[in-house]
């Protein structure tokens, strides 16, 4: 389960990075960039969580939860940035 949690963080880590990459590249605003670090930080959060022996299972759950809910949440800020900011 340690190995497990451990690559669920760098991988956590690595699609936040990637994540706000549009904003860096001038392609989205500092709203998308908003709303992408906070979903991000939800996300790092849970995968921090899931890093503890204690709860493990529940915190399975809500990572996998947070994960299923992530990529909408971005990628329809990202949409939104490109309709009405732009």
């Amino acid at each position: 389960g340690g190995k497990v949690a451990m690559w669920s963080l760098v991988n956590t880590i690595a699609l936040v990075i990637v994540s706000v990459l549009p904003f860096t590249l001038q392609l989205a605003s500092i709203y998308y960039a908003i709303v992408a670090a906070a979903c991000g930080a939800w996300f790092l959060w849970r995968a921090i969580v899931f890093l503890r022996p204690a709860s493990r299972d529940v915190a399975a759950r809500k990572l996998f939860l947070c994960s299923i809910a992530y990529l909408p949440l971005v990628l329809f800020a990202l949409v939104a940035d490109r309709l009405w900011v732009s």
